[in-house]
């Protein structure tokens, strides 16, 4: 170790200001589906190579909803910009953000219960060969079903659900009676709904790919000789068709076990009461399809109805007339509660921390650290900026959200007067785990928007002591404050703490930059630190020259050991932008 820490000057002294309120089960209602007289419906359109048609004009479509033909006052194609895997950072992302709006949303759900050992390579290759082609823009999630144990949310991004699928594993027994199937199959549907559920309000659609080796139908099983039964009943299959209309999902249904043949009677039923367009199969470029269809969709205003009746969901059609072309569209339509009041006001950040849905309009970068909190709890510290620099917060709501959680472990809404600082900063007290962190704001023009990160409250073990996460700090004055990315300076700072017996042990210490977390240092920090008002806490600072460093990402890495224990070491990402 190659230096001893020194207790010399704070660089900085950090204020935060904490949540303070417990929410639960935030549950939001879709945005208002009218304006200026009108709804808006998306579909895809495509020609006979599977790329998106981007030249309709209104009288090629034809729409009915509810029964009755809807005139096509305009169309708007909407294209992602998400494409190009190889622009995705090796690095972890030093924030997470929901700039553009152009991306894909992208949920897969796995019922890896359903699938045989063996059997997942199909699988993983399939989802890779779509995973590939995605990019940064592009907000990806995984889950696993029936028991979300692998969760990532949209804040994990793009390599952390690559790698996670890369390690799924069916896990199927060899045996599985029907009693079992049902109740797997009944746990599943309950799970996908949900997922779908909390996409309700979603500024774009979100493309959801299940996959399964098999369902069962609606039924009613004795579980062994007890008296439990598992009911699967016609609603979770009929319940799916309103999610996938309110939260506007496009559904891929997923045959994943490439050692069945024949078709499974649950997996059709659950394509066609959802308008999937039918059960594709986990094959080498089987799945494809999905990254043409979702990287552009069109966007119809059609006219609205004296009949339509707020908060109904109710039968659409959909057709494009000009010869050649293929159109993805729901089957079902969910009429805004909002259809009544054209030119309603947006969702609040309360509403919209309620679901997972992607809200841009109102762009955003968000980070995090975690420092240990009070009575074994850890606070996690946010910090929130808009990507605009003159944007007005005028209110903010923040939750975290345990893995497969309903209900915040913690949330608070703030106003106006709180949100003065750039960035804002908040703490946040957890237990120790791992959330997902969602941050929504509105600002004063009326735009919305929400950022989702997944982060892990845990402090890192040195021996007898525990390190807190990094946190980056920019000179202001004679002070530094907290930072999310740089430019000009020559100079930053990087803030760690240290918990535990500081004061009786041997430490040493370093904080450096390099290019990945395991390589050779390009920048060695200049190490100083203070004790605290609480005996066994100790902060420890780092200032890192920064001026000659090329434009590009880095690891900002902390590496602390007690004399004859082991190591621990903390990793935050910097990104220096062109000047």
């Amino acid at each position: 170790m190659t230096r001893t820490v020194r207790r010399a000057s704070l660089l900085t002294s950090v204020v935060v200001s904490g949540f303070v309120i417990a929410a639960a089960g935030l549950r939001a209602e879709p945005p208002p589906a009218v304006q200026q007289g009108g709804m808006t419906v998306d579909f895809v359109a495509t020609n006979a190579s599977g790329q998106p048609v981007t030249d309709l004009k209104p009288a090629d479509v034809s729409v009915k909803i509810g029964g009755k033909q809807r005139a096509v006052s305009s169309l708007e194609f909407k294209k992602a910009e998400g494409g190009g895997g190889g622009a995705v950072s090796a690095l972890p992302a030093p924030f997470a953000v929901n700039s553009g709006g152009a991306g894909r949303n992208l949920l897969i759900l796995i019922e890896n219960d359903s699938l045989k050992i063996g059997t997942e390579r199909a699988v993983r290759e399939s989802l890779d060969q779509v995973l590939s082609q995605l990019g940064p823009a592009d907000r990806v999630a995984f889950s696993v079903a029936p028991r979300d144990t692998v969760q990532l949310g949209f804040g994990s991004g793009l390599p952390a659900v690559r790698a996670a699928v890369a390690k799924f594993a069916g896990t199927r027994p060899a045996s599985v009676t029907t009693s079992e199937a049902a109740c797997r199959s009944r746990d599943t549907l309950v799970l996908l709904r949900a997922l779908l559920d909390a996409q309700a309000g979603s500024e774009a659609p979100t493309t959801v790919v299940f996959i399964s080796a098999g369902l069962s139908l609606p039924t009613t099983i004795n579980r062994g000789g007890d008296s439990v039964t598992c009911e699967v009943l016609t609603e979770h299959y009929q319940g799916l068709a309103n999610s996938v209309a309110q939260g506007r999902i496009n559904l891929y249904v997923v045959q994943g076990d490439d050692t069945i043949t024949g078709r499974d009677n649950g997996l059709e039923n659950l394509a066609g009461v959802a308008g999937a367009g039918g059960v594709l199969r986990a094959l080498p470029g089987g799945l494809t399809r999905i990254v043409s269809e979702s990287s552009g969709y069109w966007l119809a205003t059609v006219a609205g109805d004296a009949g339509d009746r707020p908060g109904s969901v109710t039968k659409m059609e959909l057709k494009v007339t000009r010869e050649g072309v293929t159109t993805r569209a729901r089957s079902d339509y969910a009429v805004s509660k909002a259809v009544a009041r054209p030119g309603a006001k947006s969702m609040t950040p309360r509403e919209m921390v309620g679901t997972t849905a992607a809200f841009t309009d109102l762009q955003m970068r968000v980070t995090s650290m975690a420092q240990r909190g009070q009575a074994g709890k850890v606070q996690v510290v946010a910090m929130v900026e808009p990507l605009d620099p003159s944007t007005k917060f005028t209110a903010m709501t923040g939750v975290l959200v345990p893995p497969g959680g309903a209900k915040a472990a913690f949330a608070r809404s703030m106003e106006e007067k709180d949100l003065i600082g750039r960035p804002v900063v908040v703490g946040m007290l957890v237990d120790p785990g791992k959330y997902r962190l969602r941050i929504a704001a509105t600002d004063a023009n009326g735009k919305a928007g929400a950022v989702d990160l997944d982060v892990d409250a845990q402090l890192t073990q040195a021996g007898p002591l525990q390190i807190s996460q990094i946190m980056l700090l920019s000179p202001r004055g004679e002070s530094y404050a907290p930072q999310l990315q740089f430019k000009d300076e020559a100079e930053i700072a990087a803030l760690i703490e240290l918990y535990g017996p500081v004061a009786t042990s041997k430490v040493g210490a370093k904080i450096e930059i390099a290019a990945t977390a395991d390589g050779k240092a390009l920048v060695d920090g200049v190490v100083g630190g203070s004790g605290t008002n609480e005996p066994d806490k100790f902060q420890l600072n780092g200032k890192l020259a920064i001026g000659a460093l090329p434009p590009g990402d880095y690891i900002v890495r902390a590496v602390v050991q007690v004399e004859g224990q082991p190591e621990g070491r903390v990793t935050k990402t910097l990104r220096k932008l062109p000047k």
